[in-house]
């Protein structure tokens, strides 16, 4: 094999592992800009509510999930971007209940409790502000946003986020 062939042999392989590695970072990058919203349904007497129907709407996209609480009573929207959300549980015989403050962060869990009381369906109780816990109890995940100062003050050649 000839020196040129060695040569074009590594440049095809250098050019295979770079385009591999800029796929890999932007693979995990999208994973961090989105987040989950976890749904559990309960009556007034605490137990769970199967066959809730959920209707989550962003805010920004005017774009609308629907779904249905299974037997366990919980279901979990996932890949959510981040942004504010408004949450409809509604179930035959109970108020409708409505969240209109739910956020989405990134690559964390947003808990929500939803209660219904029984009712007719035309009333609805509406919750805003405070839906989103404090301290999260379902995940283990650590994330946060690294804002562009962040980027200039870090101890590295050339400043790139990719040597990280």
């Amino acid at each position: 094999m000839t020196r040129q062939a060695q040569l074009k042999i590594a440049a095809c392989g250098f050019l295979f592992l770079s385009v591999f590695l800029v796929t890999n970072a932007l693979v995990w990058a999208q994973h961090g800009s989105e987040g989950t919203i976890t749904v559990t349904v309960f009556d007034s007497s605490g137990s769970l509510v199967p066959g809730a129907k959920l209707e989550l709407r962003d805010f920004a996209t005017n774009e609308i999930r629907a779904a249905e609480t299974p037997d366990s009573g919980t279901y979990t929207f996932v890949n959510l971007p981040l942004g504010k959300f408004r949450l409809s549980v509604t179930k035959a015989g109970f108020k409708n209940s409505v969240f209109t403050d739910v956020a989405v962060q990134a690559a964390q869990t947003t808990d929500i409790k939803a209660t219904l009381t029984v009712g007719a369906v035309n009333e609805t109780v509406e919750v805003s502000g405070g839906t989103a816990p404090l301290v999260e109890t379902t995940t283990n995940a650590i994330g946060t946003t690294i804002d562009m100062k962040q980027i200039e003050d870090l101890p590295i050649q050339g400043r790139d986020l990719a040597q990280l």
